[in-house]
């Protein structure tokens, strides 16, 4: 599969130092309907969900289809990830 970019409709407050910095690198660890978590460097896990979901800690929420499920979107346990705050 090639490159896939989302925007986020929200970041978590505890996230903001970390992704406004840098772009930053992770690998998907695990994949669900409505989450997916990246896993980045030290083991950090960050929570991409869906709109259908509240916010929470080190979650972004992105700009999908409320009922959208993340692994059609492609994702998958393994995969690079990227999340960079300019595009």
């Amino acid at each position: 599969m090639g490159i896939v970019m989302l925007l986020a409709k929200s970041v978590a407050s505890d996230l903001i130092d970390t992704l406004t910095s840098k772009t930053v690198e992770g690998i998907v660890h695990s994949v669900f309907d409505h989450a997916c978590n990246i896993q980045l460097d030290g083991n950090r896990l960050v929570t991409l969900i869906s709109p259908k979901l509240s916010n929470c800690p080190s979650a972004i929420k992105l700009d999908i289809a409320e009922n959208q499920k993340l692994y059609s979107i492609g994702f998958k346990a393994g995969m690079k990830s990227v999340i960079n705050k300019d595009e």
